[in-house]
């Protein structure tokens, strides 16, 4: 079978088709900007696990009532994560209303300025400050830790510089503090 399968299952999800589809990303998730009616949405489809994405989901829930997040759109099944099984692969959809602003040009390198950083870091500090509060919901698997995907130390075996400085800089991350105010749970890969 072939992505066009999943991506037509999921469009059935949520009443998608004849829908105006524009592919936005093809990363760690394919992402489509859906043009439906009046509202614009966004469709995501992952290959990564159930949990990790469900973790996901919890967290902007937690979120939503103290950060300006996407809300989700729920499936024609009442879902707000529905899933589609193929040759032994697992996808994981979601959609999410489109924020109200401006569709980010991220090519575009007049727009990139110091208020548009001051404001994206803003917008981080706050979800971390809210995220100080934050409990996984019950069923809810915690994300791994930062330790947990620190840099492999094996391809660097034969190369002693880089080995010595890769675990100095992993030593010195371990003894950083642990406490609420100084770790937890961050969003690591915003990026444009």
């Amino acid at each position: 079978m072939s992505f066009d399968t999943v991506l037509g299952y999921a469009l059935d999800c949520y009443n998608f088709q004849n829908c105006n589809i524009e592919s936005i990303n093809s990363g760690s998730n394919k992402v489509y900007r859906i043009h439906k009616d009046e509202l614009k949405f966004y469709l995501r489809i992952s290959t990564r696990e159930y949990s990790y994405i469900s973790a996901e989901i919890d967290w902007m829930m937690f979120l939503k009532d103290s950060v300006n997040i996407p809300k989700l759109f729920k499936s024609k099944n009442n879902k707000l994560i529905e899933t589609f099984h193929d040759n032994g692969k697992n996808y994981v959809i979601c959609a999410f209303y489109e924020l109200l602003g401006v569709f980010w040009d991220k090519n575009n390198p007049s727009l990139w300025n110091e208020t548009v950083f001051f404001n994206w870091g803003n917008i981080m500090g706050k979800m971390h400050r809210v995220t100080k509060n934050y409990q996984p919901s019950d069923g809810i698997i915690k994300r791994p830790s930062f330790e947990d995907n620190l840099v492999p130390l094996e391809p660097y075996i034969n190369i002693p510089s880089v080995y010595e400085k890769i675990v100095s800089i992993q030593k010195e991350i371990s003894r950083l503090p642990h406490d609420v105010d100084s770790y937890g749970l961050i969003h690591s890969d915003m990026h444009q």
